[in-house]
């Protein structure tokens, strides 16, 4: 297979999974807005999520397919799509709000079925409205860095349209501490979940449970099981992302 015919492939399934996703998380958005029972605290964080990857979706498409077959511009206007869009800033700014919004649900599913009985860690239509906006703006903060790039000039001859601001040592250094912020988040993650599981398949027993208790833990354990796979789906890509090169994976 010829290189260009490579690339013509390689759009082609990335455009088929780019809309993919963002029908898919569109639907997820649509249907709890449209239906009033599905208005939950835990379902706006969802929602969010959705949000999150359709961003992260959207914004990645220049970086994965435009850039195979259209010219980057150079100057001002490039300078200003690199540190806006096709560096990647608001794409991993949505992947960092993916990673945030599916620690406050292994929070709230730890505190409902660890702790159900506890009014600290209940999750509220008030907490929500505070805690979605800070998802956002701590994403965006944690992603500074992604949004420092300029366009290569016409000088430099570079298959790359997008350089870096920061310095090679700075671009390698900040990897570093990003995987590793990463990697402890995901760790909680998976803590969290450990307790969870234990606590709803392992510590109770269903002979001793009443009709009642049993509805209740057997709706817990169907959450549980969403939230835990769409955060093992969330791992997996995570994992895959960092064998991208420092200098595209810090935006």
């Amino acid at each position: 297979m010829s290189e260009e015919s490579a690339d013509v492939a390689l759009t082609i399934t990335n455009s088929i999974l780019i809309i993919t996703c963002i029908v898919g998380n569109f639907f997820v958005c649509a249907v709890v807005m449209k239906n009033r029972q599905m208005r939950t605290p835990i379902n706006y964080l969802l929602v969010n999520l959705a949000a999150a990857d359709i961003c992260y979706v959207t914004f990645i498409t220049p970086s994965i397919i435009l850039s195979h077959n259209v010219d980057h511009p150079k100057g001002i206007p490039g300078t200003v799509l690199c540190a806006v869009v096709t560096g990647g800033g608001l794409a991993f700014t949505g992947a960092e709000a993916s990673i945030f919004t599916l620690l406050v649900v292994a929070f709230e599913r730890y505190f409902a079925v660890v702790h159900p009985y506890g009014n600290r860690g209940k999750l509220t239509f008030r907490k929500v409205k505070v805690i979605i906006p800070g998802i956002w703006i701590l994403a965006a903060i944690n992603k500074i860095p992604g949004f420092m790039k300029r366009s290569r000039s016409a000088k430099e001859n570079s298959s790359n349209y997008c350089i870096s601001l920061l310095t090679e040592e700075g671009v390698k250094a900040l990897f570093t501490v990003y995987t590793s912020i990463d990697s402890a988040l995901l760790i909680l993650l998976v803590l969290l979940y450990s307790k969870v599981v234990y606590t709803l398949w392992f510590k109770h027993s269903d002979n001793v449970l009443t009709h009642h208790q049993q509805g209740v833990l057997a709706l817990r354990k169907r959450v549980t099981l969403m939230v835990v796979s769409i955060s093992a789906i969330l791992v997996i890509s995570w994992g895959g992302r960092q064998n991208i090169a420092p200098d595209t994976r810090i935006c």
